[in-house]
């Protein structure tokens, strides 16, 4: 059985990027799409919309975890599901990341737990 005591002292379930890093995220995806004439800023800001999605990545994948442990999931359905996650749907992990911001799903995914 997977030992979740050992990932939830590591506090991977509860990890978000700060507030402001949305901002970051929607202006840099902004500059980066707007063509101001301007090629550094061009690149700066393609390249700062690139981490935005890795970090916002990592964040849906906290997201989905949580999901995984609210409902009690099986190895073999997670294993599975990251599997097509990581290898096919990269951009909506990171979407369901980025989302979390404003629907708050592990607070959702929490409250389904608590009321079976």
């Amino acid at each position: 059985k997977f030992p979740l005591e050992k990932v939830e002292s590591l506090n991977l379930l509860s990890f978000k990027l700060p507030d402001g890093f949305i901002w970051v995220a929607i202006i840099s995806f902004l500059f980066s799409f707007i063509d101001l004439g301007s090629k550094p800023l061009s690149i700066t800001a393609t390249n700062i919309v690139n981490v935005m999605v890795v970090l916002y990545f990592l964040q849906g994948l906290a997201v989905i975890e949580t999901f995984f442990v609210a409902l009690r999931f099986g190895f073999f359905i997670r294993f599975m599901t990251y599997v097509v996650f990581l290898i096919q749907l990269f951009f909506l992990v990171a979407a369901i990341g980025l989302i979390d911001f404003w629907v708050e799903f592990r607070k959702r995914f929490v409250r389904i737990r608590l009321n079976p």
